[in-house]
């Protein structure tokens, strides 16, 4: 089938090499990808299924898309919430006279797209290891979750990347799989 062909279709099979056969219900990830990006008239379409580097046991697997802009999404097939966002060639640094946020306004919105995308965030809050970096004009916002046992690769995480101007330049997020 065609990537046309595929993107065309609302759900459909992807047999992993692992011979499981996954469901992609293609409305929901890219409701959550409009969501998520605050764009509800962006259409990101389906690559294929993928692993996720940062998944906390090195073995999860979600549905790569990507945008007309170079942006790359990956939502998890069993949620359709989304895991990662990787801004690509599609990050241009902030214009020297664009509206610029403060830390402040920036560290706010990384907090509150990982309330929006994370339901037991609230749970796990008091637990979390929280750091925050900056490699200017990108600040980054990182929750972590170091007391779960149930990883071998790296703590399950949330990370948000936003530069001045508000853009998202970097997101994964773990913590909203956990139970």
């Amino acid at each position: 089938m065609s990537r046309e062909e595929v993107t065309a279709q609302e759900t459909f099979c992807f047999t992993r090499s692992s011979g499981t056969t996954v469901t992609i219900h293609q409305p929901e990830a890219v409701k959550s990808i409009q969501a998520i990006m605050d764009l509800p008239d962006l259409m990101p379409v389906f690559v294929t299924v993928d692993f996720v580097v940062n998944s906390p046991n090195a073995d999860l697997y979600a549905a790569l898309y990507s945008d007309v802009h170079g942006r790359k999404y990956m939502v998890d097939l069993n949620s359709n919430r989304v895991v990662e966002i990787d801004a690509g060639g599609a990050y241009a640094p902030p214009l020297p006279d664009s509206p610029q946020l403060s830390e402040t306004e920036l560290r706010a919105k990384a907090r509150q797209m990982i309330l929006d995308a994370t339901p037991n965030f609230a749970e796990l809050r008091d637990k979390l290891v929280y750091e925050e970096g900056a490699k200017p004009p990108i600040y980054f916002f990182r929750w972590e979750d170091r007391t779960s046992g149930t990883w071998s690769h790296m703590p399950p995480l949330a990370q948000v990347g936003l530069s001045t101007d508000g853009q998202i330049v970097n997101y994964i997020n773990t913590l909203s799989l956990q139970r």
